[in-house]
This record gives structure tokens, sequence and C-alpha cells, in this order.
């Protein structure tokens, strides 16, 4: 798991990192629907995503075990131009 982190860490730390991005590296690491919503303003736009995690008897599948989903928004990505990749 530790090795999934950091790959996810290193793509949110990256100077070219966006949700769209984000979300085709979550998609092509397993059964999860990721979906990207770009909020636009006068100062610049930030990226809202939402993951859904099925699982083998979710109820978005048809089952009964509950849906996991994660719903984020990438503001803290940059402070562009002065500061690139993660800011805390």
């Amino acid at each position: 798991m530790l090795k999934q982190i950091l790959e996810i860490y290193d793509a949110l730390d990256d100077s070219k990192a966006s949700a769209s991005g984000l979300a085709e590296l979550l998609e092509s690491r397993g059964p999860v629907k990721a979906e990207v919503k770009q909020i636009e303003g006068p100062r610049g736009s930030t990226g809202f995503i939402k993951v859904t995690v099925p699982g083998a008897s979710g109820k978005s599948t048809g089952g009964d075990a509950p849906t996991l989903g994660i719903i984020g928004r990438l503001g803290g990505i940059g402070a562009r131009p002065e500061r690139i990749g993660l800011v805390f």
C-alpha cells in the first residue's frame, strides 16, 4: 500500500498535476470510477474529483454492501506562480 500512496503523492506533487491526470491514474490502477469537474474563476481554477470504488458487491453495482465514495478538491496543488507542487 505504501507504494501506491507514494505513487499518488508523486502525481500530486508534479508541477503539471491536474484533476484529470489524477482521475486517469486512479482509473488505470483498478475498478474505480473518477469524475472531474473544473471550476473557473477570475483568479484561476480548481478541479474537483469524485472517486467511486464499487467493490465486489457494492450497491452501485447491484449488491447490498455500501459503495465507497471519496470527494476531494485539488486547490492545494499549487500556489502558482510562486510555488508548484503540494502546498501545505
